[in-house]
């Protein structure tokens, strides 16, 4: 900590006020890859905890460590596409339905999230979650996060994966604009004008 995490603040004090432990974290999983990764900072855990040292440090790992294992490993590619969709929201708070497919289509080609799903499966469901899903009521986003996970675990078919979007329509109450991208999820071809039913 004192040799890389201390330099970087002295040098970037804007880092001192952000969540430097999560890029700090991933950047571990993403040089060794998410299982390797993770099963080297659950080795940092046992040992800060065995010194009974750095206990806010511990907080933030175990934090980590629960999120990796409901949604999985952000890559730096998913990441930032995330990031850039919620900027172009909030610049085009009025944009229609259709608006925000095509940027959130556009963002998917162009950071190439496509090739992220062969070794991340659900990629597209997470981009969903953290972006338009993201102000949904807990009980949808719950129900996708398992949704999600049951894919992570088991590389769901398609078929699979339609039945379980399936149930979130017949379980829940949804918005016109969950709807509408429930549907975009379920059928990753559909036009913005198209109807799914």
């Amino acid at each position: 900590m004192a040799q890389f995490v201390k330099p970087l603040e002295h040098a970037y004090p804007f880092i001192k006020h952000s969540d430097k432990w999560f890029f700090i974290f991933n950047g571990i999983l993403d040089a060794l890859g998410e299982e390797k990764g993770t099963a080297r900072l659950q080795e940092l855990l046992i040992e800060l905890q065995e010194r009974q040292k750095h206990f806010h440090l511990q907080d933030y790992l175990k934090e980590y460590l629960r999120e990796i294992d409901e949604k999985g490993f952000t890559p730096k590619n998913l990441y930032f596409a995330e990031k850039r969709f919620k900027r172009w929201s909030e610049l085009n708070a009025d944009a229609d339905f259709s608006a925000q497919l095509f940027t959130l289509n556009e963002l998917y080609e162009t950071y190439r999230l496509t090739e992220l799903e062969n070794r991340y499966p659900g990629t597209r469901i997470r981009y969903f979650l953290d972006t338009i899903f993201s102000d949904s009521q807990p009980e949808v986003r719950q129900k996708l996060t398992e949704i999600l996970r049951l894919v992570r675990q088991n590389n769901l078919t398609y078929e699979d994966r339609l039945k379980l979007f399936s149930e979130v329509r017949n379980k829940f109450k949804l918005s016109e604009r969950e709807e509408f991208f429930l549907s975009r999820l379920s059928y990753p071809h559909l036009q913005p004008e198209a109807s799914a039913g």
